[in-house]
């Protein structure tokens, strides 16, 4: 069925839309029962921007409708394009023909043909200035086997891995990469591009690496910065359904008084069904906000969380 046709049947949307950035996780997040999806440009996105009029810029906002919640938000997002986005995670009312490996070690990089991925995490993080609970959301489609999007992102794989899931696969992504605040109130937007692969020694091993290119849109300084990552990662199932992920990114800064940043991750997934993933994390970065113009708070240092995602 073609996506265009999955748009005009009245679908449910079991949980809605999420932006996320560096420092609040940027989250959008709306809730709609029985709507069509070309409806929902013209009617939630105006009742969005409508609502966000009134919000607070530092403390976290319930709007009257109790579907949407706004915490301390950094850019002035462009809401019918966010919520245009939402028709293409519309599928048809029954599930995905396949869904993506259980296991995380050999699940590729992009979701399924028509396979749908909501997810959310609850953190603990701390900056500079204070510590802070988030709570992110975020949805994924698969509109076919080598493309998948996400919200302000999108993926695309050229390369795929044999019929044995063994071997190197690759992937080209583009999108949003993060949100700073300057201390003068300015939202600088990160956009960018990157290349991300993994390869899969074994069903138990795999390892992953990607280069990414970010542009720092910074509209109250006459140059913008820029900068190149690269990162390098390990997956090993430790017991059935369990795996031991981590990774680091080295971060080149340009046109910041930070010459370089360092990131690492860890985190322990446990597939508990084919559909459904339970996680925990941690997180560390020595990226310097306020060193390099921006707010304390723009950017977390170290972290603690849980994370769960649901496809189907």
């Amino acid at each position: 069925m073609l996506l265009a046709e999955r748009a005009e049947k009245s679908i449910i949307i079991a949980m809605g839309v999420s932006i996320c950035s560096v420092k609040y996780g940027l989250t959008l997040a709306c809730y709609a029962s029985e709507v069509k999806c070309l409806k929902i440009v013209d009617h939630v996105s105006f009742y969005i921007y409508q609502q966000f009029q009134t919000f607070s810029r530092q403390k976290l906002t319930i709007l009257r409708s109790n579907m949407i919640a706004i915490p301390s938000m950094k850019g002035k997002i462009m809401f019918k394009k966010v919520t245009a986005v939402l028709c293409l995670f519309v599928a048809a009312t029954t599930q995905a023909n396949e869904l993506s490996d259980q296991n995380l070690v050999t699940r590729s990089l992009t979701l399924k043909d028509s396979e749908v991925k909501l997810s959310g995490n609850l953190s603990y993080a701390k900056n500079d200035r204070d510590n802070e609970v988030m709570i992110g959301l975020d949805a994924g489609y698969g509109i076919t086997d080598n493309w998948s999007i996400n919200i302000g992102h999108t993926r695309y794989r050229f390369l795929s891995r044999g019929n044995n899931g063994l071997g190197l696969e690759l992937t080209l992504g583009g999108g949003m990469k993060g949100v700073y605040e300057t201390t003068d109130n300015q939202d600088v937007l990160g956009y960018g591009a990157d290349l991300l692969g993994k390869y899969v020694f074994t069903d138990e091993t795999a390892v992953l690496f990607g280069t990414q290119y970010v542009f720092w849109n910074q509209p109250s300084h006459t140059a913008n910065a820029d900068e190149w990552r690269f990162s390098a990662g390990v997956q090993q199932q430790l017991f059935e359904h369990v795996v031991l992920s981590a990774g680091y990114t080295y971060r080149d800064l340009n046109d910041m008084s930070q010459a370089d940043a360092h990131e690492a991750s860890l985190s322990l997934n446990y597939a508990m069904t084919k559909q459904l993933d339970l996680a925990v994390f941690a997180t560390y970065s020595n990226f310097d906000p306020v060193k390099n113009g921006f707010t304390a708070d723009s950017s977390n240092k170290q972290g603690i969380g849980a994370h769960v995602s649901y496809r189907f």
